[in-house]
């Protein structure tokens, strides 16, 4: 239980709108679990939970979807016109309903996997218009891998929203300890492991090669090959900014592109631009998605860069 993880989501009740974005293992799913039940012992709102599917990228399935959830009555009309548009719109009319039939009750709709509907979806003007239309007593929860494709930023400058991202949910050194007090094992085992929360837990039960396992079958086999590769290759030269970057790997490279979603990737600033570093915990598992001699030539290329730059101690 990480009580100021808690204490940001029971602000849901007091803003429009909360995201948690990590990738997987960083424990959203768990933290809203935790925090509909502590709100449940000492309620200060309704919560209403669906979990998302693909089939809610078409934005009237996840409106009923959220619709059914709260128990709203389907209206017996037909509306005339251009059908799937007005089902949109008579299934907004209908969660709209249901939380303002629960006023002055305040009500979280919290929504989870919300990665499985895609930017430019059907369900994603969905999510945009019931932000925009919920009344006063409605709030929404977002949790999934990737940035909700929602309209943040009017919400953002009115302090209506709060964002949770990955760097929110690692294990503190504190949180460590205790993880480690619970499991029965020292808390050395777990300062590998860059405060990932699942990859925590699986090195200290299943030990390092279940933690492997984890890290290879939830993790990098879900990434884009150029996705990989680019990991690979900033692990091998030891961090890059975008330039760097793209002479290492022999062609030009989005870094914040290919590089959404990956965990423990460092970023900061540096005379060239944003520079990017793989936490060493990377280093094992991304070696093999790389050939030695692809490695190497990546090497030679980044330290001609570097030594064009000036910059002798990075490229040595």
């Amino acid at each position: 239980m990480r009580q100021r993880l808690l204490t940001a989501l029971a602000s849901r009740f007091e803003r429009r709108l909360l995201t948690i974005v990590a990738p997987p293992g960083f424990g959203k799913t768990t933290l809203l679990a935790q925090a509909v039940g502590e709100n449940a012992l000492l309620p200060r709102g309704i919560d209403v939970w669906l979990s998302c599917e693909p089939a809610d990228a078409d934005g009237t399935s996840l409106l009923d979807g959220i619709a059914d959830a709260l128990g709203a009555t389907v209206a017996e009309t037909t509306v005339a016109g251009d059908g799937a548009g007005d089902g949109h719109r008579a299934s907004l009319d209908r969660v709209v309903a249901a939380v303002w039939s629960r006023s002055p009750l305040r009500v979280a709709l919290v929504l989870d996997d919300v990665h499985e509907i895609p930017a430019g979806s059907p369900g994603a003007a969905a999510l945009d218009d019931l932000i925009e239309s919920l009344p006063e007593n409605g709030h929404v929860v977002l949790a999934g891998r990737a940035e909700p494709p929602v309209r943040l930023g009017r919400l953002l400058a009115e302090d209506r929203a709060l964002l949770l991202g990955a760097d929110d949910l690692l294990l503190t050194r504190e949180e460590r300890a205790e993880l480690a007090e619970l499991l029965g094992v020292d808390v050395d085992v777990l300062d590998g492991c860059g405060g990932w929360p699942a990859l925590a837990r699986l090195t200290a039960v299943a030990g390092r090669s279940g933690a492997e396992r984890y890290v290879w079958e939830e993790v990098l086999e879900s990434l884009k090959p150029e996705s990989r590769e680019a990991l690979a290759t900033l692990a091998a030269i030891g961090g890059a900014d975008e330039e760097l970057a793209s002479a290492a790997l022999g062609e030009p490279v989005d870094l914040d592109r290919v590089l959404d979603g990956v965990p423990l990737v460092a970023q900061r600033t540096s005379a060239h631009g944003r520079w990017y570093v793989p936490h060493d915990l990377w280093h094992p598992f991304v070696e093999r998605a790389i050939a030695p001699e692809a490695a190497t030539a990546a090497r030679r290329r980044a330290a001609g860069v570097l030594r064009r730059r000036g910059d002798l101690r990075r490229a040595g």
